[in-house]
C-alpha cells in the first residue's frame, strides 16, 4: 500500500532503514520512529498530512484527538501465518502450527477492528490485498475517492507497480 501510495504521488512518511529482503523484495516502507507510537504519541506530529504504515499491535496507541484516514490491507490470516514463519524461520510451518498461528492473529484483528470502531474522528477503508494484486485499477479508483480531498492520485502509474508475483500467499500449504 505504501508503495502505490508513494507512485501515486501521495506523501508517505519512511526512512528505508529497514532493507529488501528475500520477504519483501520491494522493502518494507517504513518508519522507525511509528514503533514509539505505545510509549511517545507525539510521534505522529512529524507524520501530520502523510502517509505511515502502522503495524497493527501499534493500532490501540493511536490517540483519540487525532483525525486519521486509515487504509486497513486485509489478507487472509492464514498467508499472514505463512509469510510471517518463514520470514522469523526461513522454513515454512506444519499445518498445526499455520493453524494455531492464524488463529492467534484472526483473534488480534479482531481486537483491532474493535478499538477502530471505538475510535473517534476516523475515516476506515478497508483493502483486500488480493483484490489489489487482481484488479488493481479498481483498488487504485477506490483509493482515489477515498482520499479525494487530500491528493489527485496518478492512479496509472500506481497501476504500473503492481507485482502479483510477490505474492506469498499460502498456496501449495
Amino acid at each position: 500500500m505504501m508503495q502505490l501510495l508513494d507512485a501515486g504521488g501521495y506523501p508517505v512518511l519512511t526512512d528505508h532503514k529497514r532493507q529488501a529482503d528475500d520477504s519483501n523484495p520491494q522493502g518494507y516502507w517504513e518508519w522507525e520512529e511509528i514503533r514509539s507510537l505505545h510509549r511517545n504519541a507525539a510521534v505522529l506530529e512529524a507524520a501530520d498530512g502523510m502517509a505511515v504504515k502502522v503495524v497493527t499491535p501499534l493500532l490501540s496507541h493511536l490517540p483519540r484527538h487525532h483525525r486519521y484516514h486509515i487504509i486497513f490491507m486485509r489478507r487472509p490470516v492464514r498467508d499472514i501465518a505463512l509469510s510471517q514463519h518463514r520470514m522469523r524461520y526461513g522454513c515454512t510451518p506444519s499445518e498445526g502450527i499455520l493453524s494455531e498461528s492464524a488463529d492467534l492473529l484472526s483473534k488480534h484483528l479482531n481486537q483491532c477492528w474493535q478499538y477502530l470502531d471505538r475510535l473517534p474522528h476516523k475515516e476506515v477503508l478497508e483493502i483486500n490485498f488480493v483484490d489489489v494484486l487482481s484488479d488493481p485499477s479498481s483498488c487504485c479508483q477506490t483509493l482515489q475517492t477515498f482520499l479525494k480531498s487530500r491528493c489527485k492520485l496518478e492512479t496509472q502509474r500506481m497501476i504500473s507497480i503492481v507485482r502479483p508475483e510477490l505474492n506469498h500467499g499460502a498456496e501449495g500449504v
